[in-house]
């Protein structure tokens, strides 16, 4: 794992480090680890193109939307490639997913971007997107103060 370039200031250290942390405790315990990492009010929201789509409201919400997820494989893994801070309050994380299908058997692998939105060491958005220009694109809209437009 790699953050792109040198980070030149504080903040963007913090949000790389808690990203970083958020990915390796769900990587070593599995969703409800990575809930300290995440705000009550936590707006989890997966692309309209990609499996699992929709938006989801609080902890409880990430729950059924991880639940949803993972009741598809055997096995599940995500490799962080890259962790890009974006502002004051965001962050994006290039990963790349390998699973192998519950009923099936077929391994898959897909890139994923998610991007989060972090206050207070706490994500008050969680997003997963197709492309990093997308997950740009959405945080720095954040980072305006504009609201999220979801297609």
């Amino acid at each position: 794992m790699s953050s792109a370039g040198e980070i030149d200031n504080e903040r963007g250290r913090e949000l790389v480090s808690l990203a970083a942390a958020a990915f390796a405790a769900f990587a070593e315990h599995g969703p409800p680890a990575a809930t300290e990492f995440l705000a009550p009010e936590v707006e989890v929201h997966s692309d309209q193109t990609l499996a699992n789509a929709g938006t989801f409201q609080g902890i409880p919400g990430y729950m059924r939307w991880s639940e949803r997820w993972f009741d598809a494989w055997e096995e599940f893994e995500i490799r962080v490639e890259m962790i890009e801070p974006v502002g004051e309050h965001h962050v994006v994380v290039s990963c790349i997913q390998s699973a192998r299908g519950r009923s099936s058997g077929i391994p898959v692998e897909m890139d994923a971007i998610y991007m989060f939105e972090m206050w207070e060491g706490r994500a008050r958005r969680f997003h997963l997107y197709n492309t990093r220009k997308e997950a740009f694109a959405e945080a720095q809209r954040g980072e305006a103060g504009e609201p999220t437009v979801f297609d």
